[in-house]
């Protein structure tokens, strides 16, 4: 055990490392986004924001922001060197379950227990597109290298591959018993339609559905 980074006053539900590898972002069930440094173990900022639990959190690619996903319905964009939330995005009709930015990070691509993906543009803050009205709730999702192909799980226990300008189902992945919770891309590729075979997605079933109760 190297550190305990303790700071938190409720259940913590997600965290990252920075890209430069100096930082890790936490959310939790105190409403609150806590930055740390990782050789020190200290917590160096509390972003202030979000009225309820916070769900996920994640780092740009440049590692100059972060995105917020909370139940209060609004996906949180942040400046994490000067503490300033700079944009709060508000369009989905339920919590949000996952945000994250898109490869260039000019754009933000988020899910919700509202059964919709949505893209978002970082610099104004507008909804650019509502995809996929699922017929079950949509709990994370995450671009590919290429920017143009996105994968999505949902309670109905299928990880999805899709198209993004066609709106296009790909290809899907089932297997899981119970709903998939989370999902990311171990195996980072560029070409997709060559070598999908070889892409390796890590997805992580949810056992207990009562531990994470979204109303």
């Amino acid at each position: 055990k190297l550190k305990e980074l303790k700071g938190h006053s409720n259940w913590v539900w997600g965290l990252e490392i920075s890209p430069d590898g100096k930082n890790i972002v936490s959310c939790s069930s105190d409403d609150t986004i806590r930055l740390w440094n990782i050789e020190s173990g200290k917590c160096v900022k509390v972003l202030s924001g979000h009225s309820q639990t916070v769900w996920n959190v994640h780092y740009s690619p440049d590692g100059q922001m972060a995105v917020s996903s909370s139940r209060d319905k609004i996906i949180g964009l942040w400046d994490v060197k000067s503490d300033n939330e700079l944009k709060k995005l508000k369009g989905h009709s339920k919590e949000i379950s996952n945000a994250k930015f898109s490869p260039d990070g000019k754009s933000i691509l988020s899910c919700s227990i509202d059964n919709t993906v949505r893209i978002w543009d970082v610099k104004t803050g507008n909804e650019l597109k509502v995809l996929f009205n699922h017929l079950c709730c949509i709990r994370s999702v995450e671009y590919f290298p290429d920017g143009q192909t996105i994968v999505f799980c949902s309670d109905d226990k299928i990880i999805y591959l899709c198209d993004v300008e066609s709106e296009q189902i790909i290809q899907k992945f089932e297997g899981h018993s119970s709903l998939i919770s989370d999902l990311c891309l171990v195996k980072k590729i560029k070409n997709l339609q060559k070598q999908l075979n070889f892409v390796v997605i890590f997805a992580m079933a949810t056992l207990k559905q009562q531990k994470r109760k979204f109303i």
